[in-house]
């Protein structure tokens, strides 16, 4: 797991294109999770928050980028940072808790060891 994360540092820290000081981040923002890696996502216009947990407590990743696909007309949204893209399509998704959300998602290109790591999202704006 640390890996991951060591590697989506880098990626952070190469695409430094975060909102300016004092202003909100236009657009939608989602805010997504997902069990079997357990995995939270808080991602809006200009920034992505990975979270998950290790042996030692919580590890976070944050990523700068940007919507590239934002029409949900067509049932999906796109973001995309340098060298990690995440696709939230509108689909009607059930956590392991059973609770429904509107979006769903799957993060399996962070988690290399698994061969899928579905989770779902709710629309935060």
């Amino acid at each position: 797991m640390m890996r991951i994360f060591a590697g989506l540092a880098c990626i952070a820290c190469a695409a430094c294109t975060h909102a300016p000081a004092g202003e909100a981040p236009a657009g939608r923002a989602f805010a997504c999770s997902g069990a079997e890696p357990f995995w939270s996502l808080d991602i809006d216009a200009y920034n992505a928050t990975l979270k998950t947990p290790d042996d030692h407590g919580i590890q976070s990743a944050d990523m700068a980028g940007e919507w590239v696909d934002v029409d949900l007309s067509d049932g999906a949204v796109e973001w995309r940072g340098q060298g990690v893209s995440y696709a939230i399509t509108r689909r009607q998704c059930f956590s392991e808790a059973g609770t429904e959300f509107e979006f769903e998602t799957d993060l399996a290109a962070l988690f290399p060891r698994s061969p899928a790591a579905p989770g779902c999202c709710r629309r935060v704006r």
